[in-house]
Parts: C-alpha cells; sequence; structure tokens
C-alpha cells in the first residue's frame, strides 16, 4: 500500500486557508446579511415587553420623522445624550430602530451608518470603560443603578441598552433564534411604526392616559396588542389594532367593550357640550371602528397630525 506524508508547510498551508476561507464567510456575512424588522424585534428581550419598531427612512418620506424629532416616547436622556456626542445625526444616519421596554430597562437594535471610533470615544470621554468592543457608561437618567451599554453586532447594526449593568450582552443570539419565530408571526405587515403590549401591561391603568383607560381595560382580555401607524386615504393617516385572544369569545367581548367605551366617551362629551379639538386624544377615540375575525379584534381609527404632534411633544390630552 502507497502511503501519502504531507508535508508540515504543506499542512500549515491549509489549515490558513480553511481559517481564512472561515473569516472571510464570516466577514460577508456580518457585513451583508440585511437587518429587517423581525430580525431586529428578535434581538431583543421580547417576554412580557412593550417592543416599538420605527422605520426612519420610511418616516422620512411621509414627512413624519420632523414630527416626531426629539419625542421623549422615542428617546430618554441616555440615548439623546448618546446621540449629541457619539457623532451622527439620527435624523440622516439612522434607518430603523427597534426599542423593547422592560421596567425601568430600555433596550434597542438601531440600524444605520455608525462611527464607531466615535462611538468609543464618547464612551471614554464620558468616564465610561471599552473592552475590545464592548463600552459602557454610567446612566445620567434618574434609575441610578443602569448603565448605558453598547457594542456593534455588525457594520450597520449597533446594540444599545440602557439597563443594569451589561444590559447590551443580552442583545442577540441566542435569544434571537429563540424568538425569530414569535416575532414572526406577529401581525404588524409593513408599517413604518408599530408597537406590541403585552396583556400584562394592561394590569397597571396608572401608566395610562386617563382619558383611555376605559379602552385599556377593555383590551385586558387580549394575549397581545398591536398598534401601527399606516396611510390612509387623502393623504391622511390611520392608526390600526390588532388584538390576539384566546379564543373568539374574547375577541367578542373585547369588541363590545371598545364599542360600548366608545359610545359612552361620545355622549359624555354631548353631555359635557365638549368639542375635542384634532390635537385631543378624545377626537381619536370616538371615531373608532371594530370587527372581529375568529380569535383576532381588528380596529381603526384616523389620525390626525396634530394629534401625532401632541403625542411626540408628551402633551396629549
Amino acid at each position: 500500500m502507497v502511503r501519502f506524508s504531507a508535508k508540515p508547510w504543506l499542512s500549515a498551508c491549509l489549515l490558513v486557508a480553511v481559517c481564512g476561507a472561515a473569516i472571510y464567510g464570516l466577514f460577508r456575512y456580518r457585513n451583508s446579511n440585511p437587518w429587517n424588522p423581525e430580525r431586529m424585534a428578535a434581538s431583543l428581550p421580547v417576554q412580557d415587553s412593550i417592543v416599538l419598531f420605527l422605520d426612519l427612512r420610511a418616516l422620512r418620506q411621509y414627512g413624519l420623522l420632523e414630527v416626531l424629532a426629539g419625542s421623549k416616547a422615542v428617546e430618554d436622556d441616555d440615548y439623546r445624550k448618546f446621540i449629541a456626542e457619539s457623532g451622527f445625526d439620527y435624523r440622516t444616519d439612522l434607518d430603523r430602530i427597534a426599542l423593547s421596554l422592560q421596567g425601568k430597562s430600555r433596550h434597542a437594535v438601531a440600524v444605520g451608518r455608525f462611527d464607531w471610533g466615535k462611538i468609543r470615544n464618547y464612551a471614554m470621554h464620558s468616564g465610561g470603560t471599552c473592552k475590545n468592543a464592548f463600552c459602557e457608561v454610567k446612566s445620567g437618567n434618574d434609575f441610578s443603578e443602569n448603565t448605558l451599554s453598547f457594542y456593534p453586532m455588525h457594520s450597520s447594526a449597533l446594540a444599545i441598552s440602557s439597563s443594569p449593568p451589561g444590559g447590551a450582552y443580552g442583545i442577540g443570539t441566542p435569544q434571537q433564534e429563540r424568538n425569530l419565530k414569535v416575532v414572526e408571526a406577529w401581525p404588524v405587515g409593513s408599517a413604518a411604526i408599530w408597537i406590541r403590549v403585552p396583556g400584562s401591561s394592561w394590569k397597571d391603568p396608572s401608566a395610562i392616559p386617563t382619558g383611555s383607560r376605559i379602552f385599556a381595560t377593555a383590551l385586558a382580555p387580549a394575549n397581545d396588542t398591536f398598534f401601527s401607524i399606516v396611510p390612509a386615504a387623502g393623504n391622511r393617516m390611520a392608526l390600526k389594532l390588532t388584538a390576539v385572544c384566546n379564543n373568539g369569545s374574547d375577541s367578542e367581548k373585547i369588541r363590545r367593550d371598545l364599542e360600548e367605551a366608545t359610545s359612552l366617551l361620545k355622549k359624555l362629551l354631548d353631555r359635557e357640550r365638549q368639542s375635542p379639538g384634532p390635537a385631543d386624544l378624545a377626537t381619536l377615540l370616538i371615531n373608532g371602528t371594530f370587527r372581529t375575525e375568529g380569535s383576532t379584534v381588528h380596529g381603526e381609527w384616523p389620525l390626525e397630525m396634530e394629534l401625532v404632534r401632541a403625542i411626540a411633544g408628551g402633551g396629549v390630552r
């Protein structure tokens, strides 16, 4: 039998070639793999979390970005400070962002164009620390136990967390693969703005604007509730609701309760001789329509731009 003995240098070359191919493949994957809304949201903690998605490219086209710019609903102090000092303008450099809200913690995946060198310098100049590509900065918000942590997930994607130390480590795999099937089933379509509210969130009425608490109570039987803003006829916008329930009985109850809440609010306004303006939440609520489809409730309200501005500015009534 003929035996072949590879020279040591040939074995070394083969090893280098294999490693090089693997590194090149990983580099191509990390720098070409698209970040769609589902993958972004799945990278975040979603269990019992409020999850918000914004497509800033679409918002620029709709003319909504300037309305939402600086919104307290989108940014807290840490994010505003980060944006101001890290060398990019989210109005032009940020394409999409998904956020997860869990108690006092805020987690985000941001997709756009980032200068990692400037971002790292921001952390160091702010008294933070960077180990390899993971950086942490002491939080400047009211939650004294929080830190702002972040790292580059991809050449165009940044993981950011305002949470107890090390929070950004919880963004990405392996939870992404575990969450992906759940998130892909969410009925949000291609909306530029959507928010998922778990059923547990409706249990605390103090966190809900007074005028809409009766509507929130109606949604309590839902497992998950989704709101999205979509274009409507005549250059208008619409707020859409999809509430996912365990069964048709729950969905029918939600529909009836929403219709009763709408009717009650109309009667109350008539009795008080009030005529809410376009920036009032009541104007939105009294114009809702609802229907059921199996175990799902669908709702729609016409959305005035004045109300969007009021919500963005934290002045909704």
